[in-house]
């Protein structure tokens, strides 16, 4: 490529909030995940997320939960490994 490269629109990115509830939930995993490897009740992380500005339900944070344990195994505690 012979024409310069202007990053600083992608560098921008980084900075900005998620545009859905899936992208604040994902923003916010480390957190949620070192919490429930602490037992704190899904309840709990709820009710924090709700007070912090994410509006989602219990029942939709459930199903967000679900599927991002399912996507990151080795950190959900019930990693099988595999027969050699």
């Amino acid at each position: 490529m012979n024409t310069p490269i202007n990053f600083s629109s992608l560098a921008s990115l980084a900075d900005e909030q998620p545009g859905t509830l899936m992208g604040c939930i994902r923003m916010a995993w480390p957190h949620i995940r070192a919490a429930r490897d602490r037992k704190v009740t899904l309840k709990v992380i709820h009710k924090r997320l709700n007070d912090a500005g994410i509006p989602i339900s219990y029942k939709l944070l459930a199903a967000y939960v679900a599927r991002l344990q399912h996507e990151t195994p080795e950190h959900d505690g019930r990693a099988v490994q595999s027969a050699a």
